[in-house]
């Protein structure tokens, strides 16, 4: 049969709306498009499969999002199983540890029957001439003796056996810790990335590497004599230099520097003011510094002093009941009339009673003397049976009296104040624990921002001076510098989460700015922040490190006192000098003759 020929109706307006669906509807409903809806025919089929398609897809999405959901859900509980098993890990290893004490507890006792075995054999060769019942008790006692050891033997074995199956405990959990880690790391892409761990490169790395230490001019330094130290200049402003300099002009300036580094400059009117520690604090410090004389010794006595301590915390903890200072505070310390009858010699402590006296001259009182004895005593018994070199006895008594201090304050702190209700001594109390922990958070991050600069300038003096380099006394300056500034001086960082383009989550370190540091001083540091890329090498394991950026605000912690007074700002002087007359003194700046370098326009050779 021959196919018929289907002449294509001509395009109008009509038919294009009825194909794509726009069909014209009358407002009383009629029409030739609600004529056409119900005809069935190839456009309404059309129309249907596009339905289907949109429903279709509409499914589709939102099963997408259920499916994403889930894998959310999935990832949090992954995290809490991570947590979980890290929770684990520790607690093993905390017993593994106490395993390790209590196996080498046995394994000194072991020793000491052996020897206790060995001197009876002795006795019962030598008592031969002894009757048949001192014989006959003799072997009895041997025989127990043995019976004994041998207990200990077999305890000695199921410890070793306990201790083994842990280690294969622990190895499995850090298995699974690690698979789960590497599934987080696969799901979750936006998490925070910390800093990265750094390794410095000896020279011997640097030259393989094909990396150079770029030399870096300063100005010359002002002779000493040809400076005067009025106290009109405040600031001590370094000279400033501009364009080019000579570079065998300045090695000839650096040498006059390394005379004047290397020598000890006058020092003229007030001191720095040193931080001075009670005398019950310093009698320890005497101690350590005399055991760590010997610098062969020197880490064994590390290790010894906090074999002694951890002794110490333990029995502290055990007869206290408390594992910080902190918790001092919800202790009931003894009645103003039973530390009075001890002073009178009338009382004294149960073997029992460890509360401490905080009232006012707690410091020298007899209650507190007789506690902290007990507490002594009972860590040198338990001392001698884990730890082989013993420590004197003036030395333990002092650290609990350092600690004995920090818990009278941990408790005077929560003591309602005059007017005070106990509701508002707690949120007082419960105020100084923030602040305390915010404290702590910013001075270990400016230890170790201290630190890793320290460091850095050290490995720097290091190389130029085996290269024999023209600014090696300018890092030596720099280095000195630091030093004054020491911890305090670093500034603080805060990290924050910024979100960019399309919702990408990251993380950066704001740098907060010291208002009162003198502008050449933030140079230098940050001279010694871009020197420790060019000699560190990442590690491929860790995370990326932060970016750094210098718009985090001014930071509220105060001054430092006692500095030189060309590390501060001149104009931040002027202004809190205007505001309070006594600001100036009150800041003891130091008149020590310090002057800072002043780089030129070439920056970088």
């Amino acid at each position: 049969m021959e196919s018929e020929y289907v002449q294509e109706p001509e395009y109008d307006q009509e038919m294009h709306e009825q194909s794509s669906g726009l069909e014209r509807v009358r407002p009383d409903g009629g029409g030739p498009a609600a004529k056409r809806r119900a005809i069935p025919g190839p456009k309404q089929d059309v129309l249907n499969n596009m339905r289907e398609l949109v429903q279709y897809y509409k499914e589709n999405t939102i099963e997408s999002k259920q499916k994403a959901q889930a894998q959310a859900e999935e990832n949090k509980r992954l995290l809490a199983n991570l947590g979980n098993m890290q929770d684990q890990l520790s607690k093993m290893n905390d017993y593994m540890q106490e395993n390790s004490e209590h196996n080498r507890e046995l394994e000194k006792s072991k020793d000491t029957l052996l020897n206790h075995n060995q001197a009876l054999c002795e006795q019962l060769r030598f008592a031969h001439g002894a009757t048949e019942e001192q014989t006959r008790n003799f072997t009895a006692f041997g025989q127990q003796t043995m019976a004994q050891q041998q207990q200990l033997y077999t305890a000695l074995e199921a410890e070793k056996d306990r201790a083994r199956e842990l280690e294969r405990v622990t190895a499995q959990k850090t298995d699974e810790t690690a698979a789960l880690r590497a599934k987080l790391t696969n799901q979750a892409l936006g998490q925070t990335p910390r800093r990265a761990r750094a390794k410095i490169m000896n020279p011997a790395e640097m030259r393989n590497i094909g990396r150079k230490i770029p030399v870096i001019p300063f100005a010359p330094i002002p002779s000493l004599a040809a400076t005067s130290s009025s106290d009109e200049d405040m600031a001590n402003p370094p000279p400033t230099v501009s364009g080019n300099i000579d570079i065998a002009a300045l090695a000839a300036e650096l040498a006059k520097l390394g005379a004047t580094f290397n020598s000890t400059p006058p020092k003229t009117g007030k001191k720095r003011r040193m931080s001075s520690k009670p005398v019950f604090e310093a009698i320890p410090d005497a101690i350590e510094k005399e055991w760590k004389a010997s610098p062969l010794q020197h880490r064994d006595t590390i290790r010894r002093i906090n074999d002694h301590q951890k002794v110490l915390r333990t029995v502290k903890e055990a007869k206290c009941g408390v594992e910080n200072a902190e918790e001092f505070a919800m202790k009931t310390p003894p009645s103003v009339d039973e530390v009075r009858r001890c002073e009178e010699g009338h009382l004294t402590p149960h073997p029992d009673d460890f509360r401490l006296d905080f009232n006012p001259g707690y410091r020298a009182s007899r209650w507190n003397s007789i506690v902290l004895g007990k507490i002594v005593d009972t860590t040198i018994v338990a001392g001698n049976r884990t730890i082989v070199v013993p420590v004197p006895r003036e030395w333990l008594l002092e650290k609990l009296k350092g600690q004995l201090n920090r818990a009278q304050e941990a408790w005077a702190r929560i003591q309602p104040r005059k007017n005070e209700t106990p509701a508002e001594a707690a949120a007082r109390a419960n105020q100084y624990r923030e602040y305390r922990a915010d404290y702590t958070r910013v001075l270990a991050a400016k230890t170790r921002k201290y630190d890793a600069r320290e460091k850095t300038i050290t490995f720097l003096i290091s190389l130029k001076s085996a290269t024999k380099a023209p600014d090696l006394d300018a890092w030596k300056r720099i280095l000195e510098m630091l030093k004054y500034l020491g911890h305090d001086g670093m500034s603080e960082e805060e990290e924050v989460e910024k979100v960019g383009a399309g919702g990408v989550r990251r993380y950066v370190f704001q740098v907060k700015v010291y208002v009162w540091r003198a502008e050449e001083v933030g140079k230098y540091l940050q001279l010694v922040d871009s020197m420790e890329d060019k000699i560190a090498v990442r590690q491929k394991r860790g995370n990326r490190p932060l970016p750094r950026e210098r718009n985090g605000g001014q930071s509220i912690s105060g001054a430092p006192k006692g500095l030189p007074a060309c590390f501060y700002d001149a104009a931040w002087i002027k202004k809190e000098s205007e505001a309070s007359p006594v600001f100036y003194e009150d800041l003891e700046v130091s008149e020590e003759a310090f002057y800072l370098l002043a780089a030129s326009a070439d920056m970088v050779e």
